[in-house]
C-alpha cells in the first residue's frame, strides 16, 4: 500500500499487518520459535534443553552459596560461632575437607569431559 496525500497536505500511513515488527510481542515470538526450541520429533534436542536448564539452575546455586561459604570462613577463623561447623570440631575437617575436594576436581573433571 503506497503513501497518499491527504487533503491536509500529511501522509496516510498504512495499517501494520498482523506480521509486521510494530505487533511483535514476546507470547508471539515465543510462539513461533516454539517448534525450534522443543521439537517434538527430536528427543535428543529436548533432553539437551533439559540438562541445560538443570546446569543453568546447578550454576546458580553455586553462585549463590560463595557469599555465605565466605561468611562462614570468615566467622570460623574470627571464632563468632555461626559457621555450619565449628572450627573446633577438626576430626570432621580432617576427613571433610579431602573428601571434598576429591568429589569437586571429579566433578569438575566429568563437565570439562562433558563439554566437549
Amino acid at each position: 500500500m503506497a503513501l497518499t496525500d491527504s487533503p491536509s497536505g500529511a501522509h496516510d500511513v498504512p495499517p501494520a499487518s498482523p506480521n509486521s515488527p510494530e505487533q511483535a510481542t514476546l507470547i508471539g515470538t515465543l510462539v513461533h520459535l516454539w517448534p525450534y526450541i522443543w521439537p517434538g520429533d527430536r528427543t535428543d534436542l529436548k533432553m539437551r534443553v533439559v540438562w541445560s536448564v538443570v546446569l543453568l539452575l546447578v550454576a546458580k546455586l553455586a553462585t549463590l552459596s560463595v557469599p555465605f561459604t565466605f561468611k562462614w570462613a570468615i566467622d570460623a577463623l574470627t571464632g563468632a560461632h555461626t559457621a555450619p561447623v565449628e572450627s573446633s570440631n577438626w576430626m570432621l575437617w580432617l576427613i571433610a575437607s579431602p573428601l571434598l575436594l576429591t568429589l569437586g576436581y571429579g566433578g569438575i573433571r566429568v563437565m570439562a569431559r562433558c563439554a566437549c
